[in-house]
């Protein structure tokens, strides 16, 4: 019993993860300050290495400012389809670094981090996209960074009007697709596929 009770949480927990997927159109709907906040919090409880905790952040929930951020990004590097500014985020979170040149664990950092927003977002009945093509220059000037920092990553984050599939595959060569309808389809290898050791059935 107390097996299939564990393996129901588990299977929860995968199902939030399978779920968390970059979305890239969004409602034109405002995402209050104090649900950003909420979503930085869980920076502030996610593990960081050497627990250096080097990177900031700064969020905007501006619609000028997400407007004219959005004229500085690109979205889907693997396709040639970008959305529209109507379809814009409402809400962007920068991702920052006190060093031009982060150590690799800094990097890290900036996973978890972003591994936990996304999930923080999900949960408060946001979508995100992190974003790394975007114009460096204009997107800091946009959000008044400090002197003395640079940013890497800018997290998108809004009320998603699209819908993402996971397809599981075995080929690698497959990329990313947009479909009609607003539908968009990832393509993930199995946990098989990705796993090094041998799967011993009869341990």
């Amino acid at each position: 019993m107390t097996f299939f009770l564990y393996k129901r949480k588990g299977e929860k927990m995968l199902e939030k993860i399978k779920k968390n997927r970059s979305h890239r159109s969004f409602e034109q709907v405002n995402i209050p300050t104090e649900d950003l906040h909420r979503i930085l919090t869980a920076v502030s409880y996610s593990a960081s290495a050497r627990n250096a905790q080097e990177n900031r952040f700064m969020f905007t929930n501006s619609f000028k400012q997400c407007k004219q951020i959005f004229k500085q990004t690109k979205w889907a590097g693997a396709i040639s389809w970008n959305p529209t500014e109507e379809g814009g985020p409402t809400a962007y979170i920068l991702l920052c670094n006190p060093s031009e040149k982060p150590t690799a664990m800094s990097f890290v950092d900036m996973g978890i981090a972003l591994q936990s927003m996304t999930l923080a977002a999900q949960d408060l009945g946001y979508s995100c996209c992190i974003l790394g093509a975007y114009n460096k220059k204009e997107v800091e000037k946009i959000f008044g960074l400090p002197d003395g920092y640079f940013s890497f990553l800018l997290l998108a984050i809004g009320k998603a009007t699209d819908t993402v599939e996971v397809v599981i595959t075995h080929d690698l060569s497959v990329k990313y697709q947009r479909e009609e309808e607003n539908h968009h389809t990832v393509f993930k290898l199995p946990m098989e596929d990705v796993l090094l050791t041998n799967i011993d059935e009869n341990n």
